[in-house]
């Protein structure tokens, strides 16, 4: 069982997306988009938690502290895939990344997290983490392909508070 996160510290060139009616283009995540956000991760099997980290409030915070690495790919005006990137000034970090069942293996994932990673080598961030759903085989294969590594030396702990 996968109970660490990946780590990589260097980028690859951009591969272009093949079409699905369209041309997909990759862009910053608006707050007006978070309806089709939200039916993205449903249809990618994410449930998000709207009341909290996923809510529009929270959405709107994480925008206005790390909006440009917080990136949509849209093809025809629909949203086909998402990436949420953010640091810590040290570190890189990539969650919740979805793409679209019918735009998968068109390189929507891999442009995604090229954009995000180039964004964050521009602000000097050399290492990027991604956690991974440790039943999330296809996921682990792409970062894999990308070339991140399993740290196995890391456990991800979570510590939840009452509201």
């Amino acid at each position: 069982m996968f109970t660490g996160h990946f780590e990589k510290d260097k980028t690859r060139k951009t591969r272009k997306v093949k079409k699905q009616g369209g041309r997909t283009v990759i862009r910053e995540l608006r707050l007006e988009d978070y309806e089709q956000l939200l039916a993205l991760w449903h249809k990618s099997g994410i449930k998000p938690n709207i009341n909290g980290r996923e809510s529009p409030e929270a959405l709107e915070r994480q925008l206005q502290a790390m909006g440009p690495f917080m990136l949509v790919a849209e093809n025809s005006g629909d949203l086909v895939g998402v990436i949420l990137g953010s640091h810590d000034g040290y570190e890189g970090f990539l969650d919740r990344v979805a793409v679209a069942p019918e735009y998968r293996k068109r390189g929507v994932a891999r442009r995604l997290i090229i954009e995000a990673e180039r964004r964050l080598e521009d602000k000097g961030i050399r290492k990027t983490v991604v956690v991974v759903e440790a039943d999330g085989k296809e996921s682990i294969g792409v970062f894999k392909k990308m070339g991140f590594e399993i740290s196995e030396h890391v456990v991800y702990m979570v510590k939840r508070r009452n509201r």
